[in-house]
């Protein structure tokens, strides 16, 4: 421990942050001996305001991050990957609302972009900050295995079973979606 700045380490004199653990194949263990269904947690409290005089979280704070960094000369001052809970709205007692939004670094490049969100809501966007269905996708996506669909699909504004609506066609010899052409109609 640092008692100049209050810092602890771990393998180390100098701890620079208020915990720090330096060493080779690190790794953290939680066990929970309790004999209950009780989880081994971590769990990150956030609020403004001070230790001694804390205020509401506000919307877009980040409650929480898993963040991870490599060693390329230096350690680099941003996240190549990370995991962020965030605040979807002011807290108050009755209301909590978060989401968590996930971003990583494309290959050449040294910049962290956002590539999935899970709202508050339970939406799922890839490529896509604000989805507005369970699942919601902008760029190509790939099926390897089955596709299955329980209700109305829509194919780049056809929508196939759609009373008034052009038929959606599955043309044989390309195998894409159509609404037009010598192909066998999977709806009519």
């Amino acid at each position: 421990a640092n008692v100049t700045t209050g810092n602890v380490g771990i393998g180390t004199t100098n701890p620079t942050e208020k915990f720090s653990v330096t060493g080779n194949d690190f790794v953290i263990s939680m066990i929970n001996g309790a004999g209950t269904d009780t989880p081994a947690t971590i769990v990150g409290q956030m609020a403004r305001g001070t230790i001694a005089a804390p205020t509401a979280v506000q919307a877009e704070d980040r409650l929480l991050r898993f963040a991870a960094n490599g060693y390329d000369g230096v350690y680099p001052t941003s996240y190549a990957a990370q995991i962020t809970l965030i605040a979807g709205e002011a807290f108050t007692s009755t209301a909590h609302g978060a989401y968590i939004n996930f971003e990583t670094t494309a290959l050449g490049t040294t910049s962290r972009t956002e590539k999935m969100r899970i709202t508050e809501a339970g939406n799922v966007g890839i490529g896509q900050t604000a989805p507005n269905a369970v699942l919601d996708i902008v760029g190509t996506a790939s099926v390897s295995g089955a596709f299955r669909a329980e209700s109305t699909v829509f194919f780049q504004g056809i929508a196939a079973g759609a009373a008034g609506d052009t038929d959606a066609c599955l043309d044989a010899t390309t195998n894409e979606i159509t609404d037009a052409g010598a192909s066998t109609c999977i709806v009519s």
